[in-house]
């Protein structure tokens, strides 16, 4: 069955003071005082118990390797926790890493920095195992892990210094040590889970050829994966450069990988913004239209329901996660402008739903 899902793991940062940490200090969208609270036509809601009653019936827990802090495992945990409890099924990233990894970056977590190159792929198969036994232990039903978070170029501290002018060589060497640190993963995972289902997961969603090179070169390096996941930014400049704006691009897209790879495919992270004003967002330039459909608030609705429509529909995509939907910041007073990563969120910056919380609704 196809799932509907969210990753809003800033929701327990955000609603609560129990998570501040030297690590997220300062940033705009909270003080040490503040809670913030999420709102339909001004009515306080829960916000997972809202979004699950809106068509959400899925979640994407992300964890870093601490014990404390933001996204740490007690973090994780409790997410994990208010997710499952609200009907929405989880599954588990596995970061690799104590702080973000993306397609720019996978740094070491640095109570790992010491280790060789065997100590590192045994502490990672521990590391793995137990914290797919914690997530049993506390009852949460997780039967899908994810291996890093867009692992393009590496994982865990495998990464090349820069990525300009990477030759193709030099990148099938980080393919080669990332592999070798994923099968640790994995090998944790499937001791603890023997039934659980890996996905691997790239951003780099507009080059068929690049995707198609990475999940066939962790194919032919014995990776177990079963899943494709792919980050689905369309309004972003890099989408429309390769013109995967379209429903047509997109499914092409999927259809031909599939065909090369027989797995299915997962959006592990999506997102459409309800305004074109982002000159005070993290990324200014993604407000471009996607399927014939502005940055505006009906823009974003349509948008959303049209993607979900057509991944529902197809034989080959088994899910799609919104990112960060919960992660509105209050409009800053002086600039009277929506910030961080507000214009992407279906909240606006008093908290109140926006119209495109109606498109998960099948």
């Amino acid at each position: 069955m196809f799932r509907t899902g969210i990753d809003a793991n800033y929701w327990l940062y955000l609603a609560t003071n129990k998570y501040d940490s030297t690590n997220w200090d300062g940033v705009a969208w909270k003080d040490e005082n503040s809670k913030q609270k999420w709102y339909d036509s001004n009515k306080e809601v829960s916000l997972f118990k809202y979004l699950h009653e809106k068509g959400v019936d899925a979640f994407r827990i992300r964890l870093w390797v601490n014990e404390d802090g933001p996204s740490g495992l007690r973090y994780a945990t409790e997410i994990a926790h208010a997710a499952q409890d609200n009907g929405l099924k989880p599954y588990l990233v596995i970061f690799l890493s104590d702080k973000w990894t993306d397609i720019s970056k996978q740094p070491m977590p640095t109570i790992w920095n010491e280790l060789n190159t065997e100590e590192l792929k045994s502490t990672v198969y521990q590391y793995s195992k137990r914290v797919t036994e914690h997530f049993q232990k506390e009852g949460i039903d997780i039967d899908m892990y994810e291996i890093g978070n867009e692992t393009d170029f590496g994982i865990c501290g495998v990464f090349p210094p820069s990525l300009d002018n990477l030759s193709e060589e030099k990148r099938m060497e980080y393919w080669a040590q990332a592999a070798s640190i994923m099968k640790s993963c994995i090998s944790g995972i499937k001791d603890a889970n023997p039934n659980g289902k890996i996905m691997l997961h790239i951003a780099v969603s507009w080059s068929y050829d690049f995707a198609l090179g990475y999940f066939k070169f962790m194919d032919s390096n014995q990776v177990p994966f079963d899943y494709i996941g792919l980050s689905y930014y369309p309004s972003s400049p890099v989408m429309q450069q390769f013109r995967i704006t379209t429903i047509e691009a997109i499914d092409s897209l999927v259809n031909r990988l599939y065909s090369q790879l027989k797995r299915p495919i997962f959006f592990p992270e999506y997102a459409f913004p309800h305004t074109k004003d982002q000159s005070h967002a993290f990324f200014k330039d993604w407000n471009n239209p996607v399927y014939g459909y502005e940055a505006t608030l009906e823009g974003q609705k349509s948008m959303l329901r049209t993607f979900l429509n057509w991944a529902r529909k197809h034989p080959h995509i088994y899910g799609a996660y919104y990112w960060s939907p919960e992660w509105y910041i209050p409009k800053d007073k002086d600039k009277g402008v929506e910030t961080g990563w507000a214009p992407m969120c279906l909240f606006a910056t008093d908290g109140n739903a926006l119209p495109a919380v109606d498109s998960f609704a099948r």
